[in-house]
This record gives C-alpha cells, sequence and structure tokens, in this order.
C-alpha cells in the first residue's frame, strides 16, 4: 500500500492500526453480518473502543482530536474489510463532529461520550420519500409551540436507524424562510411520537439497517436543537462537504478489496494451460484498475489534506467523491469478470464488493449532484 506527500508518521501508524484491527476484528463478522442483514453492536462498541468512532471528536468528551485525513485512513480500512460496518459508522463519526462543533455544551456532555463509545448509535434524518438530493423539498414540519416543538414527518434511508439512539433530524421551524428556515433537532430514542415504520432490505452494505422513520405529533423541548438555535441547517454544510471525503475513502477500501482478490485470481486461475493473469486482456484490466485505484485514493487524500490545512475543499470534495465512487462501482464489475461465473456466486466475495459499490455513486450526494458542484466551482459566467 503506497504512501504519500500528504502522510505524516502518525498518519502511517493510524493507517496501519486500522489495517489490523480490520483484519483481526471485523472480518470476523462480516459474514454473519450480512447473512443477517444487522450491525453487530458487539463489532460497533469495539470499533468505539479502538478510538474509531470520534476520530475528529474533541478529547475531553472522550474523541481523539485528530484530523480528517486520519480518519479517511480508518475508515478506507474498516471498508476494505466491510463495506457496510464502514456504512454504519458514517453517521456516527458525522454527527460526534457536528455536535463538538455546532452543539451546547449540554449536548456535548450529554451525547459525545456515548457516540463515541459506540454505546448510544447515531443516525442522520434528511431523505423523505420525496425529497432527496433537494434537500428544500423536505415536508417534515417543526411547529413551535411555547417552549417545545411539535414535529411530523416521515424520513427514509435512513442508516442505521433501527438501531439508532439519537437522531439528527432536518425540519423546517420556517417554511418562508426558504433554507435559512430549515433547523436541526437531536430526536432521543422513546420520544414519543418517534418510531421507526419498516425496515428496507438492500442490494448490498448489508451489515448496515437502512429504515424509514415515523415522526407524528412527536414533542421534542428547545433544547433538542442543534446549538439551541432554529436555522441551523446552514452551518452543517461544511461538515457534509467533508464527510463526501470521508465518503470517498470508503470508496477506496471496497475496491481496493475487489482489486486484490481479482489480482490474487488472475494468478492462480488456470485457463488453455497458464494462469489467466498471463493473458494481456487480464494484465490490461488489472492494470487499468489499479491506475484508477491509486488516481482517486490521491484525490482522496489531497481534499482530506486540504481540509486539515485550512483550506476551502468545496470542489475537491465533490471530485474525491464522484471519481472515487465511479472508480468503484467499474473496479468493482471488472473483478467480477475477471472471477468470470465465480464472479457471480454468493459464496465468492467479490460479489459483494460489486453489491456493496453501487450504492456510492447515489447516497451522499449522487454523481449528478457532485458533477454540478464541481460545475458551480468552475465560475462558468453564465
Amino acid at each position: 500500500m503506497s504512501s504519500t506527500p500528504y502522510f505524516t508518521e502518525t498518519h502511517e501508524q493510524a493507517r496501519d492500526a486500522a489495517r489490523q484491527f480490520a483484519d483481526e476484528l471485523v472480518a470476523p463478522y462480516v459474514e454473519a453480518a450480512e447473512s443477517e442483514e444487522q450491525l453487530p453492536l458487539e463489532l460497533f462498541r469495539k470499533i468505539g473502543q479502538a478510538g474509531y468512532l470520534g476520530i475528529r471528536s474533541p478529547e475531553q468528551y472522550g474523541g481523539s482530536g485528530s484530523d480528517l485525513l486520519t480518519e479517511c485512513l480508518v475508515i478506507e480500512q474498516i471498508s476494505r474489510a466491510c463495506c457496510g460496518i464502514a456504512s454504519a459508522m458514517m453517521p456516527q463519526l458525522l454527527v460526534g463532529s457536528i455536535i463538538g462543533r455546532l452543539g451546547t455544551e449540554e449536548q456535548r456532555q450529554r451525547y459525545l461520550p456515548s457516540i463515541i463509545s459506540g454505546e448510544r448509535i447515531c443516525s442522520i434524518a434528511m431523505s423523505e420519500p420525496g425529497a432527496g438530493s433537494d434537500v428544500s423539498a423536505i415536508a417534515t414540519a417543526a411547529k413551535r409551540r411555547g417552549d417545545e416543538f411539535v414535529i411530523n414527518g416521515t424520513k427514509t434511508f435512513i442508516t442505521n436507524g433501527p438501531d439508532a439512539g439519537v437522531v439528527l433530524l432536518l425540519a423546517y421551524t420556517d417554511r418562508s424562510a426558504g433554507n435559512r428556515g430549515l433547523s436541526l433537532f437531536l430526536v432521543e430514542r422513546g420520544t414519543p411520537g418517534f418510531s421507526v415504520s419498516r425496515k428496507l432490505p438492500k442490494v448490498g452494505n448489508r451489515a448496515s439497517q437502512v429504515c424509514e422513520l415515523i415522526f407524528q405529533d412527536c414533542v421534542v423541548r428547545r433544547s433538542a436543537l442543534l446549538g439551541g438555535t432554529e436555522g441551523g441547517f446552514r452551518n452543517l454544510l461544511g461538515a457534509v462537504t467533508m464527510s463526501r471525503v470521508t465518503f470517498a475513502a470508503r470508496a477506496l477500501g471496497v475496491a481496493q478489496s475487489a482489486l486484490d482478490a481479482a489480482t490474487a485470481y488472475a494468478g492462480s486461475r488456470v485457463a488453455f494451460g497458464q494462469p489467466i493473469g498471463k493473458f494481456q486482456a487480464i494484465q490490461f484490466k488489472l492494470a487499468d484498475m489499479a491506475t484508477n485505484l491509486e488516481a482517486a485514493r490521491l484525490l482522496t487524500y489531497q481534499a482530506a489534506w486540504m481540509s486539515d490545512q485550512g483550506m476551502p475543499i468545496v470542489k475537491h470534495a465533490a471530485m474525491a467523491k464522484l471519481f472515487a465512487s465511479e472508480r468503484a462501482v467499474e473496479i468493482t464489475s471488472e473483478a467480477v469478470q475477471i472471477h468470470g461465473g465465480y464472479g457471480y456466486i454468493m459464496e465468492t466475495p467479490v460479489q459483494r464488493y460489486w453489491r456493496d459499490a453501487r450504492l456510492l455513486t447515489i447516497s451522499e450526494g449522487t454523481s449528478e449532484i457532485q458533477r454540478q458542484t464541481i460545475a458551480k466551482q468552475l465560475e462558468l459566467g453564465l
């Protein structure tokens, strides 16, 4: 595995430790988690104990206080073992960093220690049946009533929803204000009016669950507002941008697993009297896969490093997410092709990489949204 000019010795150590953790502790859970379509809670707590659920969270609440590049390196290695487990980690990392940056002191003390340890699982509830990429189209509303808010709405495709102890919920508190009227709430499991409607079985990433969440006359106090103020959605945009870089790292992990599997298979599978890796057609496939993966890795590491240096990364984050996710789809598909019929059999891991990768161009902002973001940053003068 290559290093880059963006790494310090600390980054190298974090990557190597995360790889060992993934191989020794994550990998044994994967088969059962995938077949049962259930997040292994015991493993999730072990991930928390290892410090991997609070990488960028403040140290005084149990976090590591580290940087975005370290978070990317950890997620890449966990995703290499299981993209679904990495999927479950994403809301945890994002909510923890958001509360650490935007939450009130009371919210930090109440939520961060249990989030970082893995005892309290997080979800982010933004998408709705009629609103995905177009956040302004959400219907969920929180109506003020004295010192309380009454929330009504339905959220869908919510990662970790069935297990979530706290949900970061997006709702309108003032629809007339447009996006400035979008507010964020921390809603706890067990709050009256908050329920899980149904789980949504997925094609891939089965080690984490998604579901629909229902909020029907769900009453929360004003203290549930993230940061204690309305209209906090705009403050979230920077965190979402950084999350896209971490998401790109997730694509790197599953693509690396597919390349490793294809390379090993090409060296052992014999056809026409020789390993198929001796055929130029297979060699060229592997060469393209390796080149595209390395290019995606450099884009991702660069975006993370830029963020850690305090540089703007809206364009670079979108580029990293776009390129890494689309190359992951291509690399995993080619890995299946190299495996031939065995690549389409469920007992062969390469089919899982292919299924898992397909989500990556859809979730966390579709490829189309990333291209739109990049185009806006080009100052086209249109």
